[in-house]
């Protein structure tokens, strides 16, 4: 109780203090206001970019033990057959959950002013959660879009723009012309990444429904689309994402299963495709940001330590007044201590409203995530914490040292001045 009744005490004294000298108290911390802006803000902004770069190498390559698997020789129709036929067996045998064919091909789009050509990737339903595809109008596909007399479509917002912007909730279509003509239905529109690639045109489709359209038939045969279209490019392969605990080892097992099963006259690839497999990603970001907000910090202690001592220096007469009525050592201690605290917590939450209102423009979201997020960043919460932690580190580390020295004040030398 004695304790208790002592804090709170201290925590009085402190903010009698603060309030009669609040215009000291104001100009010493306006310091360490700025110092935690400054620190919340560039925390903040590294904490944007790094999801952004994140969200950018998901999108491009797929998160941590992304593998692309191939395979090519041999007669092309039978080879696609059953490297189709060995992945099936494998995923269900390795129990994998996130795997996706993917091709790569092209095809002929009526807009209004003219037909051009539009890059197409043909996936199965998983790629969409593999690789954070941006959808921001409409959705993804369904599990049973496949079954649609009337391909599914999502469509680039470049593409979108180009039709017209139709409301996706009346079911647009469009009408693809090559290789087969297909009116095909448009559920979803996404943002396509433009740091660093081609804004062309794009869509997804289905990849059983982007076979459908691209099969020809040949001398009575029917040729399915990875060789209809020819060329490397349009090669179907697999998209795969691995346990990060056991992706390397798994991966491997992968493709010496598959080359046991398709044997050797067929060439097995799986390449690790993310990030981290070479190195990629934001660590060095990381330790640069931690480097710039400790020389910030720093900065900002040692200021308001050389204005605290001032401050006890000026309030010598004050102490020895208070200790001659009897307020212990302990007790001058713990007011001095509190003041700082309470001071600096209070410049502190300013400084994360100020961090907070420039990490909130959609303008510097968008240029420091490199435009991952068309739909806004969120706040990164772990910033203002960080703010609020280094404001109270920082009001004991600066209290500390004046606290010390107003308990060695002797009454008697204080008085006489």
């Amino acid at each position: 109780m004695k304790f208790f009744t002592g804090a709170v005490g201290g925590l009085l004294d402190a903010w009698d203090e603060i309030r009669v000298h609040k215009t000291r108290l104001i100009l010493s911390l306006l310091g360490v206001l700025l110092a935690v802006c400054a620190l919340t803000t560039v925390t903040g902004i590294g904490r944007l970019t790094e999801s952004g770069i994140d969200m950018l190498n998901n999108q491009m390559s797929g998160p941590d033990m992304s593998y692309q698997i191939s395979a090519s020789g041999g007669d092309a129709t039978e080879t696609a057959e059953r490297f189709e036929s060995a992945m099936t067996e494998i995923s269900e045998r390795y129990e994998i959950t996130y795997v996706s064919r993917s091709l790569s091909g092209q095809v002929q789009v009526q807009y209004p002013d003219g037909v051009a050509p539009v890059a197409v990737t043909a996936v199965d339903h998983s790629y969409g959660d593999m690789r954070s595809v941006p959808v921001t109008e409409g959705s993804w596909f369904a599990t049973d879009d496949a079954d649609r007399l009337a391909p599914a479509v999502v469509i680039s917002n470049s593409m979108w723009e180009g039709l017209g912007s139709p409301d996706l909730a009346t079911h647009p279509t469009l009408e693809i012309l090559a290789p087969t003509r297909t009116t095909a239905v448009v559920v979803g529109v996404y943002s396509a990444p433009e740091f660093g690639f081609s804004t062309s045109d794009q869509l997804y489709m289905l990849y059983d429904s982007y076979d459908r359209i691209s099969t020809t038939e040949t001398d009575g045969s029917e040729v399915a689309a990875a060789s209809a279209m020819g060329g490397a490019g349009s090669q179907m392969s697999y998209v795969v994402w691995l346990p990060p605990a056991i992706g390397e080892d798994l991966g491997w097992r992968i493709k010496t299963d598959l080359q046991s099963s398709l044997g050797p006259s067929v060439a097995v690839e799986a390449t690790r495709t993310d990030a981290g497999a070479y190195g990629g990603g934001a660590q060095g970001l990381t330790t640069m940001i931690a480097i710039v907000s400790s020389i910030v910090l720093v900065i900002g202690v040692v200021g308001y330590i050389n204005l605290a001592i001032l401050s006890v220096d000026n309030r010598v007469r004050e102490i020895g007044i208070r200790r001659s009525f009897g307020a212990t050592g302990g007790r001058v201690f713990v007011a001095v201590l509190l003041e700082s605290v309470v001071g600096t917590l209070i410049a502190g939450m300013c400084g994360i409203a100020l961090a907070a209102l420039i990490l909130s423009n959609t303008a510097v979201q968008q240029a420091v995530s490199l435009g991952a997020f068309p739909d806004g960043a969120p706040f990164p919460t772990d910033a203002a914490w960080m703010g609020l932690i280094i404001s109270l580190v920082v009001g004991v580390i600066s209290g500390i040292i004046p606290a010390f020295i107003a308990t060695r004040i002797k009454v008697i030398d204080a008085l006489r001045l």
